[in-house]
């Protein structure tokens, strides 16, 4: 097993069968090559029973140019964004996420052209990752806009409640960066008054990086 470089994944050559090649930078990442040339991204892993599961990343991108942008699954790749890419599935799988039942959700419904739209999104985050893996899933709740009644209720004037029925594929970096200026500015949208201490709320890019599928990668927002 050999650490794959930006430059060796463009000199390898196709076979006359489909090729994995392992990459020793970043355990259970696979290259896949095609007969017909195509490349491709994949991970490996072992589940609790033992079953292993293959999971595709998404195609190779050779341009061997990195961007500002964060990788996200099913898009091209380059080597640096599919180990970023596969170190986010496993901290998912470390805190008991079946990514690869996620995954093929999220395909069925872009097959299906099902678009989710944020406040959809804010409400998975905190019932499927906050509420089960952190003991702040409240704050996390009242930062999307959401407070703990009966069920998860909208607060009016949160960002659940502006972004209700926005689609997470309309969801751009001006709308994201425009938050952070207003969250730093005013503080958090529907929070009082007395919640808004610029020297308390940190509020960043990597702030949407949980299930965002088309536009974002995920949507967490995290407080400094």
């Amino acid at each position: 097993m050999s650490k794959l470089t930006a430059q060796s994944i463009t000199k390898l050559k196709p076979g006359e069968g489909r090729r994995e090649i392992p990459d020793s930078g970043c355990p259970g990442l696979y290259l896949v090559i095609q007969p017909s040339g195509r490349k491709s991204w994949a991970l490996r892993y072992r589940q609790s029973n033992r079953r292993s599961v293959k999971l595709t990343l998404g195609p190779v991108d050779l341009s061997l140019v990195e961007t500002e942008q964060s990788p996200v699954l099913g898009g091209p790749l380059t080597l640096a964004g599919a180990h970023v890419v596969a170190a986010d599935l496993k901290r998912q799988r470390a805190h008991g996420q079946d990514v690869a039942a996620v995954a093929r959700r999220n395909k069925l419904e872009k097959k299906a052209g099902v678009t989710k739209t944020f406040g959809d999104a804010a409400v998975d985050f905190i019932e499927q990752h906050a509420m089960p893996n952190t003991r702040r899933w409240t704050a996390q709740a009242r930062l999307l806009g959401l407070r703990a009644a009966d069920g998860l209720e909208v607060i009016p004037g949160g960002l659940a409640d502006r972004w209700r029925d926005k689609p997470l594929s309309e969801l751009t970096d001006d709308d994201i960066y425009a938050l952070i200026d207003e969250v730093r500015e005013k503080g958090v949208p529907g929070l009082a008054r007395k919640s808004r201490k610029r020297s308390r709320l940190a509020v960043n890019r990597s702030a949407f990086t949980w299930d965002i599928k088309h536009r974002s990668q995920c949507l967490a927002l995290l407080t400094g």
